[in-house]
């Protein structure tokens, strides 16, 4: 009896045993299979798990240009048409001739880029003139222009002469004219004379001129600076953040001044500089951009390095490349990028092959949206933070890009 009795016991033991195993085994893998919940991923979408980039740019032959504004990403493809994605599209990239409430101003076959900002939008035609319209509706023709850049609230462009004209508000004088007064396009005139780039920012203007140097005008561009930026030669362009600015000067170096909190200006401190400093680049660069808080430049003949806010709102002070992923491969720095642009709180790149790699903050999906490619046979799928690409054959790609090491 004792032995039955002991024997029984066992196999209630065993029973048990292996019934809470079950029960474990179940919950990790609805663990694993259930969507994220966390509040990150629902209010954020930027936690530690690097998000991924396109492996392959929407219909249209490639990218050539990038436009990126606030939440959302854009791209001219190489037939001229526009796609866009993030808000105010969420979740799906979006040709611009029908969606966004933007009107199609030009054929695509006649676009050579296209231009995007708060205040305003324009189609710039491959030969001939930039149609463009502002926030409030107004829409003007600007003949050839050199550059148009477009910021939160005011606006400028650059003639293929040289002279500059901007429009929108000026309450800090950013305009480069002498009233406070909000100008619209149709009433700006040439203020500025020779000059070779153009950059804006919240309050303020600053343009390269033929000989090198830089001007600013607008709130944060104090006496010092002025001085600073009058006495520099061979800059080539500039780019402009909330309250810093950066240049790309003589020798392919970067220099940058402004607020630093963050680390914006990329000389391994966070404290502000009323003169130009140099970023801590481990190579020449080839462009410079900023936006808010952040700063990136392409290096290297195609490495793209970022320094400032990240998307999660942490400092880094000295500049990092920015690297990828793909499916089975060992993760690498992006050496194929011909551009980089930059939006609130993400970024992308063009790579020479015109494909589009963006990452940072995807609360709008401006960093992976969802493409319907089932007219060509391809299918996508969309999470937060992952775009993967299946082609009809069944291959799969996905490529991941973020913040990494120097």
């Amino acid at each position: 009896m004792t032995s039955h009795t002991s024997d029984r016991r066992g196999w209630l033991l065993l029973l048990g045993t292996l019934a809470v195993l079950a029960v474990l085994i179940v919950a990790v893998a609805w663990r694993v299979s259930a969507p994220d919940r966390s509040p990150s991923s629902e209010l954020g979408c930027h936690d530690e798990r690097p998000p991924r980039l396109l492996s392959r740019p929407p219909p249209g032959g490639g990218a050539r240009q990038l436009a990126l504004a606030g939440d959302t990403s854009c791209s001219t493809m190489r037939d001229g048409s526009v796609w866009c994605w993030g808000a105010p599209a969420t979740g799906g990239a979006v040709n611009t001739n029908v969606a966004m409430g933007m009107i199609q101003l030009l054929p695509a076959a006649e676009r050579r880029g296209f231009v995007l900002g708060k205040a305003g939008r324009c189609d710039i035609a491959a030969e001939g003139p930039a149609h463009c319209s502002t926030s409030t509706g107004e829409a003007f023709t600007i003949a050839a222009p050199k550059k148009v850049a477009i910021g939160d609230d005011h606006a400028c462009a650059i003639s293929r002469e040289g002279s500059l004209r901007c429009w929108g508000d000026n309450a800090f004088g950013q305009l480069f004219e002498a009233s406070s007064g909000p100008t619209s396009m149709r009433d700006a005139g040439a203020t500025v004379t020779n000059v070779r780039d153009v950059a804006v920012g919240p309050g303020f203007t600053c343009v390269v001129r033929d000989h090198g140097a830089i001007e600013c005008r607008g709130v944060g561009q104090g006496a010092a600076a002025r001085l600073a930026l009058s006495r520099m030669s061979g800059a080539k362009a500039v780019a402009t953040g909330e309250s810093h600015a950066c240049a790309l000067v003589e020798g392919d170096r970067v220099v940058c001044w402004g607020k630093n909190a963050l680390g914006q200006l990329g000389d391994g401190t966070t404290i502000d500089r009323e003169t130009p400093v140099e970023a801590r680049l481990p190579a020449r660069a080839s462009q410079i951009v900023a936006s808010g808080k952040r700063s990136c430049a392409i290096v290297d003949v195609g490495s793209p390095y970022c320094w400032g806010e990240d998307s999660s709102g942490r400092s880094s002070p000295t500049p990092v490349a920015i690297r990828a992923y793909a499916a089975g491969q060992e993760t690498r720095s992006i050496a194929d990028a011909d551009a980089v642009a930059l939006g609130v709180n993400h970024a992308c790149a063009l790579r020479r092959n015109g494909a589009v790699a963006c990452w940072g903050n995807n609360t709008q999906g401006q960093v992976s949206p969802k493409l319907d490619l089932q007219a060509s046979g391809g299918q996508s799928s969309h999470s937060c933070d992952r775009v993967t690409w299946s082609e009809p054959s069944g291959s799969e790609s996905a490529v991941d890009v973020f913040w990494g090491r120097p």
